[in-house]
């Protein structure tokens, strides 16, 4: 292998650049990011609403060139794949490090679909995937708890196949209003019973009042949500639950309607330098897709 100067975007308990004068193989994959999407994980992360217990790198979704596998999928060598966030080892950017770095050696796990012609966009495709999974299990009336981009992609697909779905929010509300969505911050408002609930934030407040006070006979979980735990109630004993990792393919016209939907809203950088993201920390809204230059 060629020697390559590693740089990473590290958190812990503040964000710093970590050089290595040569890359440090950790994992089997040897990747160059193209695009990073950072999101509503980093930004809780950044403002200490998630917990992280070790230094991270940052960045858990995105689009990378494969450089050099160190074992039996050599097949992946040269080649543009999607990263997930959801693998065997964890939440990438959470619980394994993630791809905020010039080079970096990811698992096999978070290699997800191969991507030809990747634009700027394809860093949230695993985002789109995952929501999907959601939607598969949904039934009406369904109920999706949070307002961050995995509600509103999941909002966005049910309502390509037909259904409209109701929002709760116990903040971001304005992010669904903008695309025409019911989305409610008051439990008092929302209808007591409902076929399908899905839980996308991370919030516990939020997700803790929906199981604990409205009835339902699916309650489907993102593992975005971070959700470790649900209260127990007498009628939960008659409740479905799902828990959704990487989800299913999207159908192609989904994908094309949730780019078009929410494109706009996601700002993208092009960065020649590490030292440029830093004044991008936090994101905010709907987040930020950093474009790579292929020099960095």
């Amino acid at each position: 292998m060629m020697a390559l100067k590693q740089q990473l975007i590290v958190y812990s308990g503040g964000v710093k650049i970590v050089d290595y004068p040569s890359v440090v193989i950790r994992e089997n994959i040897l990747v160059k990011p193209l695009y990073v999407y950072i999101g509503e994980l980093e930004q809780n992360i950044l403002e200490g609403k998630i917990p992280v217990l070790k230094p991270i790198v940052l960045g858990s979704s995105g689009v990378v060139k494969v450089i050099e596998v160190f074992n039996n999928h050599t097949e992946l060598t040269g080649k543009t794949y999607a990263v997930t966030p959801l693998g065997e080892k964890g939440v990438l950017g959470l619980d394994e490090d993630g791809i905020l770095a010039s080079y970096k050696s990811i698992h096999f796990s978070y290699i997800d679909d191969e991507i030809v012609n990747p634009s700027p966009l394809d860093a949230i495709r695993p985002l789109i995937k995952h929501a999907s999974g959601l939607t598969y299990y949904a039934s009406e009336p369904i109920l999706i708890e949070g307002c961050g981009i995995i509600g509103l992609i999941t909002g966005l697909i049910l309502r390509r196949i037909g259904i409209e779905p109701v929002f709760y929010c116990i903040e971001s509300r304005r992010r669904i209003q903008v695309h025409g969505f019911n989305a409610i911050s008051n439990l008092g408002d929302l209808n007591r019973k409902w076929n399908t609930v899905i839980l996308t934030s991370t919030s516990i407040a939020s997700k803790h009042r929906i199981v604990s006070e409205l009835d339902f006979n699916r309650l489907v979980i993102s593992r975005l949500s971070l959700t470790t735990w649900i209260p127990i109630k007498n009628s939960l004993s008659r409740t479905e639950v799902i828990v959704v990792d990487k989800g299913i393919s999207p159908e192609k016209d989904h994908v094309v309607h949730v780019f078009n939907e929410i494109g706009k809203r996601i700002k993208i950088h092009n960065i020649n330098s590490l030292e440029n993201v830093i004044g991008l920390l936090p994101p905010r809204s709907l987040g930020t897709i950093l474009a790579f230059t292929r020099e960095l």
